[in-house]
């Protein structure tokens, strides 16, 4: 998958959300140290410009008006405390949580690099740079989780964010795989979350990963495994909070489970985004999809910068056939990362579903240029591929001049063949692929099920 800055972007928000990406019950790592070295603000230059810039970074966090002008200015003022007095160390990994605000990747990295090299031991600033690092080019869970767990290790498993992070990367990690390694990787999850509540009870990070435990757990049961493959036409890559349509019913208990501690989380911090998108995708899989387009909506207004929150509320709009609603919401998306495969294929089967014969050239047009935009940003992913052979056959065919019908048709078998060639045998897209291989048989000869809608997140 494409990223920004070499980083998948609803990576970074998970990564943010988890150390408290916004709101004023999360103000970062900062949270744990500022109101201890705020106390001394007035003592010295330095301490007063930590503590200006303490608190110019909850009051952001607070108005959620974070932009680039407010978090270079934050964070030169935590790195201007650092040259006045070298002992607050922390104000070099403050000035990267800062930039983080604003998605300032390579300013962050440099931070947090620069607060390890003052102070070798500052677990918070090298559980950041893992995640940053393993997450360069692609999803690298091996790497991330590997680097954590050292981390942890390192900080003799005492430092909460740093279980929380580790714990989120193993569940991912244990969604992806089968047998022994899903089943240790979830049970090493579940130690580490208790291990971060044991430490705080009412931290809302750790509780949103206990439920999305949970959920993985539920898909596990119902694929009558350790835990869950995907068997539609999501990728194999995508984290856990990524999930498929529901190809079985998931464990209910485990379901109902993970919806009590979303409930009792949102009850106690109702400003944690995170945590709504959890119950939208939990309220999904339950068949409520009312309840979840309602939690999907509250988690994009409490934190705009969501990806995951906006992409998920576009696909539940578009699992309804709201297709004009969920064309905006994805529109919405591409704002946030314009190079999201997700969001363009998504964004193509809603303005499909818009097709009328008043206006078919422009609507066709504008599926197309979605679909073409996808192959541009990953050539080898098969989704697209399929998407455009069932858009051709049963949509553009019917519509186009009769002397063009057969031409249209000959591309949609062309898109099939290629669609087979880059799915191969990859168990994720064995429905489509069978689809596919009935109408290279006979392209035309009856109707073919589509997907309706893409992968929550």
């Amino acid at each position: 998958m494409s990223s920004v800055r070499g980083i998948p972007n609803h990576v970074l928000a998970i990564v943010l959300c988890a150390i408290g990406c916004s709101g004023g019950a999360n103000l970062g790592a900062a949270t744990a140290h500022g109101a201890e070295v705020a106390t001394l603000a007035g003592q010295s230059d330095a301490y007063q410009r930590f503590d200006r810039a303490f608190r110019a970074m909850a009051e952001h966090d607070a108005a959620d008006d974070w932009n680039d002008a407010r978090c270079n200015e934050v964070a030169n003022t935590f790195v201007d405390a650092w040259k006045a007095d070298n002992t607050l160390r922390e104000g070099l990994y403050d000035a990267g949580v800062a930039h983080l605000r604003c998605h300032h990747v390579g300013e962050a990295r440099r931070n947090f690099i620069a607060s390890l090299e003052t102070s070798p031991r500052l677990y918070r600033g090298q559980a950041r740079l893992t995640m940053l690092e393993s997450y360069r080019d692609r999803q690298d869970l091996d790497q991330a989780i590997e680097g954590l767990s050292q981390v942890a290790l390192g900080s003799a498993y005492t430092d909460g964010n740093v279980l929380v992070e580790l714990a989120a990367r193993e569940i991912e990690r244990g969604a992806m795989s089968d047998g022994r390694d899903a089943a240790s990787d979830l049970g090493d999850a579940a130690r580490n979350l208790s291990r971060a509540l044991t430490m705080d009870e009412q931290s809302a990070a750790a509780k949103n990963q206990v439920a999305m435990l949970h959920l993985a757990r539920a898909k596990s049961v119902a694929a009558g495994k350790p835990a869950p493959i995907e068997t539609d036409g999501c990728s194999d890559e995508r984290a856990p909070a990524r999930l498929a349509e529901r190809p079985a019913a998931p464990n209910r208990q485990e379901l109902e489970l993970a919806m009590a501690i979303c409930v009792q989380t949102i009850r106690e911090e109702p400003t944690y985004a995170p945590i709504r998108n959890t119950a939208g995708l939990l309220a999904y899989e339950l068949r409520d999809t009312v309840a979840a387009i309602g939690h999907f909506e509250s988690a994009a207004d409490l934190d705009t910068e969501s990806l995951d929150a906006r992409a998920n509320l576009a696909a539940a709009l578009l699992s309804t056939g709201q297709f004009e609603a969920a064309e905006r919401s994805y529109d919405r998306a591409l704002g946030l990362r314009s190079d999201d495969y997700e969001a363009y294929l998504g964004r193509a089967l809603a303005r499909r579903g818009q097709i009328t014969a008043s206006n078919f050239g422009s609507q066709v047009e504008s599926v197309e240029s979605d679909l073409e935009r996808c192959k541009e940003l990953d050539p080898e992913r098969p989704d697209a591929y399929y998407d455009d052979a069932v858009f051709n056959e049963h949509f553009k065919a019917p519509g186009v001049p009769h002397n063009r019908t057969m031409s249209v048709l000959r591309r949609a078998r062309s898109l099939f063949d290629t669609f087979l060639a880059k799915a191969g045998a990859r168990p994720q897209y064995a429905t489509e692929v069978r689809l596919a291989k009935q109408r290279v048989r006979g392209v035309g000869a009856g109707p073919l099920s589509a997907a309706g809608t893409r992968c929550l997140r």
